[in-house]
């Protein structure tokens, strides 16, 4: 056995050991385990869960905007075809941009980790 590989994913860990080499391309890091020898240096290769950087959703960021003061600014849906059969008014509310509810708005946000 050449390296033990640990990950930590969604709260559980898991446990590999392979000599070809690690099974994915992140980051790892050593650490000196004394009751736990691997081969002759006494390491363990861990997988560092929290060098990872969350990335931007970017479904999310494509379809919302980010104000100001912080609020997430949506479009009105339903207002791409099939014009003629709507109302001069329904057409002149929907052209303005409306905020998205605060219960909505927070898992949205955190799909957004720097803004947009």
């Amino acid at each position: 056995m050449d390296f033990l590989l640990t990950s930590f994913c969604r709260g559980r860990v898991s446990q590999w050991s392979t000599p070809a080499g690690p099974l994915c391309g992140a980051r790892y890091h050593e650490i000196k385990r004394p009751h736990f020898p691997l081969a002759k240096s006494g390491r363990v290769l861990c997988f560092l869960a929290l060098s990872v950087m969350q990335k931007t959703k970017k479904s999310v960021a494509k379809r919302f905007k980010l104000s100001a003061t912080g609020k997430l600014i949506r479009r009105t849906p339903g207002f791409r075809h099939l014009l003629a059969a709507k109302s001069t008014k329904s057409k002149r509310r929907a052209s303005r941009d409306k905020l998205v509810a605060e219960g909505h708005a927070k898992p949205l946000k955190r799909c957004l980790p720097f803004g947009l």
